[in-house]
């Protein structure tokens, strides 16, 4: 019997998830009807099913893990309620490291961080930050994404990135040395 050489595979998938067998009759497909096919009802799985893609409302269900920078330990959620809370009652959940005090506040009706945790040096930067951007903002005839985006680029970092709240310090008073000298 001579062997025949095997072609190489080219991992193109011809059929995306279910395809019938060889030969399954009342499917009819490539191969009914083929002497060489074997009539099998069974379905062959060509691609690995993937994990299905989690919506909107699931990600912002979902509890993050939020860990502390200064610390690198694991932050606990406190609500209004709870002892230690940092904030004033009525402003909803917040992360708090127990061992360095850095904290931050949650979107509204979420427990997704605002931010990145924060000492209490780093508040007061961002505050500042955020007092001379939004005066920049208003006082300069723009709006508050065209203030966000100029921000990014000047700044040189992305959408994503130009948040107040995940800069540390030196970042925010680049940012008011920068709206300082947009002023002038």
């Amino acid at each position: 019997m001579v062997e025949r050489p095997r072609r190489p595979h080219t991992g193109r998938v011809r059929h995306l998830v279910l395809a019938p067998r060889r030969g399954h009759q009342g499917r009819g497909g490539r191969w009914a009807g083929r002497a060489d096919a074997r009539a099998d009802p069974r379905p062959v799985r060509l691609r690995r099913r993937r994990r299905p893609v989690r919506t909107r409302r699931e990600r912002e269900r979902a509890i993050p893990r939020v860990a502390c920078p200064y610390c690198c330990r694991p932050a606990a959620l406190l609500h209004s309620q709870s002892r230690g809370y940092p904030y004033p009652a009525n402003w909803g959940p917040a992360w708090k490291c127990a061992t360095c005090d850095a904290c931050i506040r949650c979107y509204a009706g979420s427990e997704r961080p605002l931010g990145s945790l924060a000492n209490a040096e780093t508040r007061e930067w961002r505050r500042r930050a955020h007092a001379a951007l939004d005066a920049f903002w208003r006082d300069g005839g723009m709006s508050r994404s065209a203030a966000y985006r100029w921000m990014a680029k000047a700044m040189g970092l992305t959408k994503a990135e130009a948040h107040i709240g995940r800069m540390d310090p030196e970042a925010c008073r680049q940012l008011i040395e920068l709206i300082g000298r947009r002023e002038r």
